[in-house]
């Protein structure tokens, strides 16, 4: 089933629920999804391509790998930020 670009932005919001998710077309055959974090305002970008994102099984499975990659990236840059506080 093809979802719309504001389904895919609400199936990630209610997996990521940290991130507000804009969705856009990219190309003929791309989604670029923007994720900015609520409290912190991080924002991740990436381009998908559209099949990949044909349902909300296809969305929670990528949420799932998301919010592991997300949550290292932040921790990593919030590490990073309080080491070069201290230096």
């Amino acid at each position: 089933m093809k979802l719309a670009k504001d389904d895919i932005a609400h199936l990630f919001t209610l997996h990521l629920p940290d991130y507000r998710c804009e969705v856009s077309r990219h190309g003929v055959a791309e989604l670029a999804l923007q994720f900015t974090h609520r409290a912190l305002g991080d924002v991740f970008t990436l381009c998908v391509p559209a099949r990949e994102l044909d349902g909300a099984p296809a969305v929670r499975a990528l949420s799932r790998a998301l919010a592991e990659e997300f949550e290292g990236a932040v921790g990593a840059r919030l590490c990073f930020g309080t080491l070069r506080r201290r230096a």
